[in-house]
């Protein structure tokens, strides 16, 4: 939900970062299991509800992050106008496998290991947005 900002702290060049999923109870809490990983990586989950693509208002310079190339398929078919703001989350760590596994109900072990190829995914992203000395509008 407020990955990217709880990670760049308050100087920031970004509106807001939000998590949605593809197939979602709107105002579902996040699994508990991923709350309590996310702790152990500093992140707060208590307040992520679920989301759905639909909801937001994407504008034409948003960056839109994909775990899986099934997602980008579906993403790509499901709103074409935004298929070129479609990236997979990994494409900036190629040490990373391609697809990061969706961990729900998986336990402990493969959630903690997602939540660590996300912050190695987007640590070149948190360091960029880190280095600006300016806040958004």
């Amino acid at each position: 939900y407020e990955i990217m900002p709880s990670l760049v702290g308050s100087e920031m060049c970004i509106r807001d970062s939000v998590s949605v999923g593809l197939d979602t109870q709107a105002g579902r809490p996040a699994d508990p299991l991923a709350r309590e990983v996310a702790l152990e990586f500093g992140l707060s989950l208590e307040r992520h509800r679920a989301r759905s693509m639909d909801t937001l208002p994407l504008g034409a310079d948003d960056i839109i992050f994909v775990m899986d190339h099934e997602q980008m398929a579906t993403l790509t078919r499901r709103y074409p106008a935004q298929a070129s703001q479609l990236y997979p989350v990994t494409c900036l760590a190629p040490k990373l496998p391609k697809d990061i596994t969706d961990p729900n109900g998986e336990g402990p072990l493969l959630c903690k290991q997602v939540f660590s190829q996300l912050a190695e995914a987007l640590s070149p992203v948190v360091e960029a947005l880190s280095s600006h000395t300016h806040r958004a509008p």
